[in-house]
């Protein structure tokens, strides 16, 4: 699969090492992330975006200009841009980003439905998710989902408990 093989090949990528556990809670278990170095954050020019409404192009690292290798498929859909995760938690994180900025906490709309759809098929077996706003974990306040292979869920057996629990 092209979107893999580009993957495996791009220095540009960091990957986040975690220490990762299982949590139960009523009856339904969660993949809880720890990071485990400091020393791979975003760029200060990148740090404190999530307080802002507005964030200048050159300060939001979702608009142009891109390195080469970031950028999967710059015409993904009319909309959105498909992208790799640079400090992915998992192998072959993407991230589909509005075109246009958009706030992060902006509900969901067809096109991000459309974008999650081509993103999971791309990976073949992708589970998307949207952290809506700094509090549920996002970084940055311009709009984006997240997708990552089911398969790379290591601590159960690559799958994910939401999967297990509605096989079960």
């Amino acid at each position: 699969m092209a979107i893999k093989k580009r993957y495996i090949d791009n220095p540009m990528l960091k990957i986040m090492q975690t220490k990762d556990r299982l949590h139960s809670e009523k009856g339904m278990d969660f993949i809880i992330r720890e990071l485990c170095s400091k020393e791979l954050v975003p760029d200060a020019k990148y740090r404190q975006n999530h307080t802002k409404t507005t964030v200048s192009q050159e300060n939001d690292p979702f608009m142009p200009p891109f390195f080469d290798q970031e950028v999967i498929l710059r015409n993904f859909t009319p909309k959105l841009r498909l992208m790799y995760n640079k400090f992915p938690i998992v192998s072959y994180h993407l991230l589909i980003v509005t075109k246009e900025f958009e706030q992060q906490t902006k509900k969901l709309d067809k096109h991000d439905f459309e974008g999650a759809l081509i993103a999971m098929e791309a990976l073949g077996d992708g589970v998307t998710y949207m952290n809506c706003g700094h509090d549920a974990g996002a970084s940055q306040p311009h709009k984006h989902l997240q997708c990552i292979p089911e398969s790379e869920m290591r601590l159960t057996n690559g799958r994910l408990p939401l999967s297990l629990a509605i096989e079960n």
